[in-house]
């Protein structure tokens, strides 16, 4: 039986090594689909809890803080309007001082735009402790279905 030449050989080996490339980069790109896939499904899960205990619960800790994040964090219009937040200000771009602020510019008012009526106190009928371990156990019942 005629060996094939070492020329041959390698040949077929540098092949096999390219085809084994293209293999393991298939299998890291359906890696990475499928984590992303696993990552927004974990995002709508926490995402439709949070705003299920809103709105159940609107004036609780976690609503205030859950609506204070959503008013500080989405920044486009389009993102605002689907919590029902108000639009930011228009802002023509001034100089800035070195402190980051424009001349006689002040910080803006740390207040809240809720989704929901949010009083500004209460008395807690739970520790926040308690509330966010009660809505975690409804995020879990939520993953299990």
């Amino acid at each position: 039986m005629p060996r094939p030449d070492s020329k041959t050989q390698l040949e077929a080996l540098r092949q096999q090594q390219t085809e084994l490339g293209r293999k393991i980069k298939e299998a890291e790109a359906e890696a990475r689909r499928k984590e992303r896939e696993k990552d927004e499904r974990r995002k709508l899960l926490a995402g439709a809890a949070a705003l299920a205990e809103i709105a159940v619960h609107p004036d609780s800790p976690f609503a205030v803080t859950f609506v204070n994040l959503l008013n500080h964090g989405l920044t486009k219009a389009p993102d605002r309007s689907l919590f029902n937040l108000q639009p930011l200000p228009k802002e023509s771009k001034p100089q800035a001082a070195p402190n980051g602020l424009a001349d006689g510019e002040k910080l803006p008012p740390d207040e809240p735009v809720a989704v929901a009526p949010v009083p500004k106190s209460r008395e807690l009928a739970e520790t926040e402790a308690e509330h966010f371990e009660r809505l975690l156990g409804r995020l879990d019942k939520l993953a299990g279905a």
